[in-house]
């Protein structure tokens, strides 16, 4: 559902099992421009000490417990402000970036 006198990092609310939830897309506050929904689109829900919030994600492939001490500094150029990057571990044959979730939030 959207909410037009909402934050505008806030993209709507969805209703879970009677629990208002506000839903925001993490490309907004990376500097990605919007996209569109997909069959592929997902809403991740966190829970804060604060309360709940829903994180879009465009496509979720996999889910996977990475343990911080795999976690090694990010090197060379990133797609999302370094900032917000915790480490990076590697998976896939590639490297995926740990965000740090907290300060995102924060900044909403």
């Amino acid at each position: 559902t959207p909410t037009p006198r909402a934050n505008s990092a806030i993209t709507g609310a969805i209703n879970l099992r009677g629990e208002i939830i506000p839903v925001t897309s993490f490309r907004s506050i990376f500097g990605f421009p919007r996209a569109a929904a997909t069959k592929d689109t997902r809403i991740i829900i966190m829970t804060f000490s604060r309360g709940k919030i829903g994180i879009i994600a465009d496509e979720v492939t996999e889910m996977a417990r990475v343990p911080q001490s795999t976690l090694t500094h990010p090197h060379g150029k990133t797609r999302i402000n370094p900032s917000y990057i915790l480490g990076v571990c590697e998976a896939h044959g590639g490297y995926l970036p740990w965000i740090d979730i907290m300060k995102a939030v924060n900044e909403l």
